[in-house]
């Protein structure tokens, strides 16, 4: 797609100045910039339409910068639908199955499945926790009817998935009502997890 991309800061659904120091804070991320930290117990969520579109097109990435603070993972983000059930959009980091390893998925779920949170693509990389770790996801129309989803890890292009299973043949419409949680997915699907996060969870949409 042609055009500029539009970038969207999640990290703005943290109220700043801090309204709640007992589970969010300040400290020191990559290269000594500020960072926040999020303790177990936080609750940070706004509607969706404040920091996203209304549509999530069909080429776009995410970028984040992290330190989780255990194995536990969790989700970095997720646009949870009004019944608080499914995920329509999200990042989750998540233990692996082999040892030294975590799993990153994406989630992607169109409206009209409403009973099971879609996965998009998932990738295994070595294990991060309490490591400061760059990584983005790129999504981009394979120009085959299905997406393309490259991961890169610490800077390095890490794999690509053609997506086969998916067609990719509309854009993903959020529900009008739906809510953006930061470090969560909410009370039902997971509650928030520990993370560092520096002013780098964004993502980007061609235009």
């Amino acid at each position: 797609m042609d055009g500029e991309p539009i970038h969207h800061d999640l990290l703005k659904a943290i109220e700043v100045p801090l309204r709640d120091e007992e589970h969010i804070t300040f400290g020191t991320g990559v290269d000594g910039f500020p960072a926040f930290v999020l303790f177990r117990g936080h609750d940070i969520k706004i509607p969706y339409k404040v920091l996203l579109p209304d549509k999530l097109y069909s080429d776009f990435s995410i970028l984040v910068t992290i330190k989780p603070d255990n194995n536990e993972g969790g989700y970095l983000f997720a646009v949870v639908d009004p019944l608080e059930t499914l995920v329509q959009f999200g990042l989750r980091i998540g233990p692996a199955a082999g040892p030294g390893q975590s799993e990153l998925s994406l989630y992607h779920t169109h409206p009209e499945d409403r009973f099971v949170s879609k996965v998009l693509a998932k990738f295994l990389v070595p294990n991060f926790a309490k490591k400061w770790t760059r990584f983005a996801f790129r999504v981009l129309d394979s120009g085959l009817g299905v997406p393309n989803v490259t991961l890169f890890f610490n800077c390095i292009e890490y794999g690509s998935l053609l997506i086969t299973s998916v067609a990719w043949k509309e854009q993903l419409t959020f529900d009008t009502a739906s809510t953006l949680y930061i470090g969560q997915a909410g009370g039902l699907l997971q509650p928030p997890g520990e993370f560092v996060v520096t002013k780098t969870l964004k993502t980007s949409f061609l235009l």
